[in-house]
C-alpha cells in the first residue's frame, strides 16, 4: 500500500492535490470506441460519455445529432452529423478541463441560463469551475415565458448542487436582468406565476446579480445542448433537521425564551395534560395550533425544563 501520494485514481477519475481530471484510461476507452452500427452500441457510448460530463460544459452541445437517434420509433441512421458529433465528442473528452476542490471557507457562484429547449448551470469558486450540470425542458416547460425558464434554471442550479448550495452564503448569477428586481421583493408581490419557483428557493441563503450571457457562456452553452434527461428529478429531505448540533448555550435561549412566552406555556400545559377531542374546549390562545396537535411535542421535561419542538 502506497501512502502519502501526490495522485490517486479512484473511479475513473484521477485524484490530485490541485483538482480532479479524467483518467486516462477513461479517455483511451472513448477514443478507440468503435463507430456504434446499432442503438444498443450508442447508448453504450452515451453512458461511458456521460459518466464524465460532470469535465465537459460544451459536451451536450454536440450531443443532439446522437440524441436524436435514441429517440422512440427513430431508425438507426449514422449520417454525417453524427459522425462529426462522434468525432467531436471523443475530442472534447482528451482535452477535459481539471476541475477544482470546493472550499466551504470560499465565496461559492452558481451561473445559470436558460435556452428554448433547455437548462444550464455551473458552480464555481474564484472563477475556477467545480461542476457543471444541464438538463432538457419537457414539452409544458418549453411553453414557459423566458422570465419562468430563467427562473426555473436558477432553481434548477440551486437544487442539482444543494450539497454545496445549502446551509450557506450563495451568490446566484442570471443574464435576465427583470429576474434581479423580481427576486428582491417580497413573495407575495412576484407575479403569480412566478411565486410557485420562488417559493423553492427560500431553503436557500442567496443574493442574485444579473451578467450578460456574453460573460457566462459556460452556463449559456449547457442550457443550448442540455442532456437528454428531461424529468428534474425532486430533491427529497429527510429528518434534516434532527442532523443539526445545537450549541448548549443556544437550547437556554430557547429554553429561557419559552418560558416567558405566555402562548407557549399555555400551549405546553395543553401538551402535557392531553388534547381535548372537540377543538371548542381547547383555549383561544392555543386554537390555532389544534390542527397540528399531533406534530408538537415538548423536551427536557425530566430536567425541569421544557420548549417545543414540531
Amino acid at each position: 500500500m502506497d501512502l502519502a501520494q501526490d495522485t490517486i485514481r479512484f473511479m475513473g477519475h484521477i485524484i490530485t492535490k490541485d483538482g480532479i481530471r479524467v483518467d486516462p484510461d477513461k479517455i483511451k476507452a472513448i477514443d478507440t470506441y468503435p463507430v456504434p452500427k446499432n442503438l444498443e452500441q450508442l447508448r453504450r457510448f452515451l453512458g461511458k460519455v456521460n459518466y464524465l460530463a460532470r469535465y465537459m460544459p460544451s459536451l451536450t452541445k454536440v450531443l443532439h445529432p446522437l440524441h436524436n437517434l435514441v429517440k422512440k420509433d427513430t431508425p438507426f441512421v449514422w449520417s454525417e452529423s453524427q459522425e462529426a458529433a462522434f468525432q467531436c465528442i471523443k475530442q472534447l473528452v482528451a482535452t477535459s478541463p481539471m476541475l477544482s476542490y470546493y472550499d466551504p471557507k470560499k465565496e461559492l457562484t452558481v451561473e445559470n441560463d436558460a435556452s428554448e429547449y433547455g437548462l444550464g448551470s455551473t458552480l464555481l469558486q474564484e472563477g475556477k469551475p467545480i461542476a457543471f450540470a444541464s438538463r432538457t425542458l419537457s414539452q409544458s416547460e418549453r411553453n414557459y415565458a423566458q422570465i419562468e425558464k430563467e427562473l426555473l434554471a436558477v432553481v434548477f442550479g440551486l437544487q442539482k448542487f444543494h450539497h454545496y448550495t445549502y446551509g450557506r452564503k450563495v451568490t446566484v448569477v442570471t443574464d435576465h436582468k427583470p429576474l434581479v428586481a423580481i427576486s428582491s421583493k417580497p413573495l407575495h408581490r412576484a407575479p403569480r406565476r412566478l411565486q410557485a419557483l420562488l417559493l423553492k428557493t427560500q431553503t436557500y441563503d442567496y443574493d442574485m446579480m444579473h451578467m450578460p450571457g456574453t460573460q457566462i457562456p459556460i452556463s449559456d452553452a449547457l442550457s443550448r445542448a442540455p442532456t437528454k434527461d428531461e424529468e428534474a428529478q425532486p430533491l427529497e429531505q429527510v429528518c434534516n433537521l434532527s442532523l443539526i448540533d445545537v450549541p448548549d448555550h443556544r437550547l437556554n435561549e430557547i429554553r429561557g425564551a419559552t418560558q416567558k412566552d405566555e402562548t407557549l406555556k399555555c400551549l405546553m400545559d395543553t401538551i402535557s395534560n392531553g388534547w381535548p377531542e372537540d377543538k371548542n374546549q381547547v383555549h383561544a390562545c392555543v386554537l390555532p395550533y389544534f390542527p397540528f396537535r399531533d406534530e408538537l411535542t415538548m423536551q427536557d421535561v425530566a430536567n425541569g425544563w421544557s420548549f417545543l419542538t414540531v
